[in-house]
């Protein structure tokens, strides 16, 4: 027996790839998750997709960033004429002892294998939970769902100002003078 995926399944599964594959594509999906719908499970996924991205974006930076700083510092030391002994050979070596690229190579693995098990969780209709991810997507949506209430509090209040602006003292329409 076949079962129909839904939308917010899809989108979710996309949310992921969209983490590995280009973050402009999972934060795309998670402005349309937080604004354009009231799925909470939908939205907490697409969050977790997206704060899983974003941690990876900022680890792999930071290793990348390393890893230039240390090739750059070899290339200072290769430069450097008293140090005659730091030959081609040298450098060769100790830019192959450059663990930063190797650690950021083996977490580039791992979010692949991730963002695949989460891929089939979303499509599966699991709700994904990443512990910090997921406390932090709590705390988004409690604040997204605070501005939503606010906003249809006020939507209502217009509606009952605009119905009777002979006795509301929000009128928006034109005011009546008193004789």
């Amino acid at each position: 027996m076949q079962k129909k995926l839904s939308k917010s399944v899809i989108l979710t599964a996309m949310a992921f790839f969209c983490g590995w594959y280009s973050f402009v594509g999972v934060l795309i999906l998670t402005l349309v998750a937080l604004v354009l719908t009231d799925d909470e499970k939908f939205q907490k996924n697409v969050l977790n997709a997206f704060f899983l991205a974003l941690f990876f974006i900022a680890v792999g930076f930071v290793l990348g960033k390393l890893s230039l700083w240390y090739v750059k510092f070899l290339g200072f030391l290769d430069g450097l004429e008293w140090l005659k002994f730091f030959t081609y050979e040298v450098y060769s070596f100790m830019k192959k002892l450059d663990i930063a690229s190797y650690i950021r190579s083996f977490l580039d693995f791992v979010e692949f294998v991730l963002m695949i098990v989460f891929i089939i969780l979303a499509l599966k209709d699991k709700e994904i939970k990443i512990p910090l991810a997921n406390n932090l997507a709590e705390k988004v949506l409690g604040a997204v769902s605070a501005v939503k209430s606010e906003k249809k509090e006020e939507a209502k209040e217009e509606v009952k100002a605009e119905e009777n602006p002979i006795t509301s003292e929000k009128a928006t329409l034109t005011e009546i003078p008193k004789e």
